[in-house]
């Protein structure tokens, strides 16, 4: 069975993120914390936050309301928490592979632009060559 999952006001992106892959991902801009709790208990969903507190509650605790605390900004590193923690993927495209493989690249053009050879030059005006550095 495919997660169902409920966002606060501060996972909204995350939410739409995991609409557009597919998920039933419920969000709401203004709701009192238990509301939010208790829609979550009622629907089966994870709920997902970024607020502390709110994974403090009894409920969450003892395990009646699944919740994810999203501990970084970034949706792509949301979407790879969720992903990891309820050990599940994107059964259109395979997202946490997807992610990596753009995140891996993401790195190696990083490393080659630290790393860059230095290339020898012609100035126009002596025509002389000269290494740049």
């Amino acid at each position: 069975m495919r997660p169902r999952f409920l966002a606060d006001c501060n996972v909204g992106r995350l939410a739409r993120w995991l609409r557009a892959l597919g998920y039933d991902a419920s969000y709401h801009a203004r709701i009192d914390d238990s509301e939010l709790v208790r829609e979550a208990a009622a629907e089966n969903r994870v709920l997902l936050t970024r607020d502390r507190d709110l994974t403090k509650r009894r409920v969450i605790q003892t395990g009646v309301v699944r919740a994810i605390l999203i501990r970084d900004d970034d949706v792509t590193r949301q979407l790879r928490q969720v992903f990891a923690e309820l050990a599940i993927s994107c059964e259109f495209c395979d997202a946490p592979k997807l992610l990596v493989r753009a995140e891996n690249r993401r790195a190696k053009a990083e490393t080659k632009a630290m790393v860059k050879p230095q290339r020898a030059t012609i100035p126009r005006i002596t025509g002389m060559l000269l290494r740049s550095g």
